[in-house]
């Protein structure tokens, strides 16, 4: 093996122990040169800020998860995906159970409905500065004000890709059975892996990703597919085109981005009754301040963008 192999190997391995949001800033500084970016951790926090301050918000004091989720304890070993998050109560901040999940419910009327997500970091909610401000919270608000009040349950750990999200869905995450799964992910798939491997992570998502939806199906569930939020289609800041300038392997998420785009619409075609795919990645397309604080996450002004997309996508198929 190459030195260069084998440092992309180490540096995956450093992101799969550690949370997402540590953990992919220093993928993208160590993969790609931080002496490019002599204020790469900066950037990260300024980007965060510039979330808010270009919105005309006040900017609280940083992300309840802590920056890039030092605040959240290490994962812990587990023998369907080799690591899940530790219970944790961070109080208004963040909060995770015994299994490794994270809540909300909507406000008022009592639930007629529970919604499970899964995925890694962004659906873990990383980068939100309360709970309240995740955009699963948001979700269930919003989809309670539509006369769908819903629990919803995410399972996510950051670093996990499509391998440890469909062991987890088949380790735990459908009991209690969930009424409808939302598989919010994909970047992880394309990006983490060596140069030249866009192809082949692509199709070893696809396959994994229809044996998530079988497992739902069978066990009462419908499926939303929810590519989550890319910057690709976006009218990048200047903040964004700093960000954009040390993003691994960018040509491999140009290329293959619209691939998994094609396989999840045609997973959806297959089985319509069962199956939806519900594009949320271009829900910042329309901004023109700072949205994203790096290529995958993003503070409270975007979670309620995913929020929305979302929203309107799932709330058709709950009662």
């Amino acid at each position: 093996m190459s030195a260069r192999a084998d440092r992309r190997e180490r540096m995956r391995a450093v992101v799969l122990r550690g949370m997402a949001g540590a953990t992919a800033l220093l993928l993208v500084l160590l993969q790609q040169g931080a002496q490019r970016l002599p204020d790469g951790v900066a950037l990260h926090r300024q980007a965060w800020a510039a979330g808010f301050e270009e919105r005309g918000l006040d900017v609280p004091d940083g992300p309840g998860d802590g920056w890039w989720s030092t605040g959240l304890p290490e994962q812990v070993p587990d023998l369907a995906t080799g690591r899940r998050m530790a219970a944790v109560d961070l109080g208004p901040k963040a909060v995770v159970d015994g299994r490794g999940m994270r809540h909300a419910a909507s406000p008022g009327a009592a639930p007629r409905a529970r919604v499970l997500v899964l995925g890694a970091s962004v659906a873990f909610g990383v980068a939100a500065s309360l709970e309240a401000r995740t955009y699963f919270a948001e979700l269930a608000r919003r989809l309670g004000e539509r006369g769908h009040p819903v629990v919803v349950d995410v399972l996510s750990a950051g670093g996990w890709t499509s391998r440890e999200e469909l062991a987890a869905l088949r380790d735990r995450g459908l009991v209690p059975r969930p009424d409808l799964v939302v598989v919010v992910d994909g970047l992880n798939d394309v990006l983490l892996g060596r140069p030249g491997e866009g192809p082949a992570r692509v199709q070893a998502y696809l396959e994994r990703a229809r044996a998530m939806r079988d497992a739902a199906v069978a066990a009462g569930a419908r499926v939303v597919f929810a590519r989550q939020p890319c910057f690709l289609g976006k009218r990048r800041s200047p903040l964004e085109a700093r960000i954009a300038a040390v993003t691994p392997e960018l040509g491999t998420l140009e290329r293959e981005w619209p691939n998994v785009a094609a396989g999840l619409a045609a997973l959806a075609a297959e089985a319509p009754a069962t199956t939806t795919f519900a594009d949320t990645s271009g829900c910042f397309d329309g901004e023109e301040p700072t949205t994203f604080c790096d290529v995958w996450h993003f503070p409270d002004p975007g979670q309620a963008l995913l929020a929305e997309a979302l929203a309107g996508a799932v709330a058709p198929l709950l009662p």
